[in-house]
């Protein structure tokens, strides 16, 4: 998808939760890259263990500004990890800045 410099990208993800026997708060992580590999963006939230019932879906959206951007390809990614260990879930989203 291609983006103007003056827009603001809006990115939203669903995470689904596979261990809700034990509670546990996640680290959320997005990043941008330009095509070169260098970091432009980054924003971290921590999500502390759902209180009350066990939560087996987190929604989470990011708003990333494209002002500070050169025309150009990035790639977008959003990282989950759990407290509990094991692996990051993540995916990657390549956009355009016109």
């Amino acid at each position: 998808r291609d983006w103007r410099a003056t827009d603001t990208l809006m990115a939203a993800a669903e995470i689904y939760d596979n261990d809700t026997a034990h509670p546990h708060g996640l680290d959320l992580t997005t990043t941008v890259r330009a095509d070169d590999g260098t970091q432009v963006f980054t924003a971290n939230e921590t999500r502390p263990p759902a209180s009350g019932a066990l939560v087996d879906t987190v929604n989470y959206t990011v708003m990333v500004p494209l002002k500070t951007l050169a025309p150009g390809r990035y790639v977008l990614t959003l990282e989950a990890k759990s407290h509990l260990g094991g692996p990051a879930a993540s995916r990657e989203i390549e956009f355009r800045v016109k």
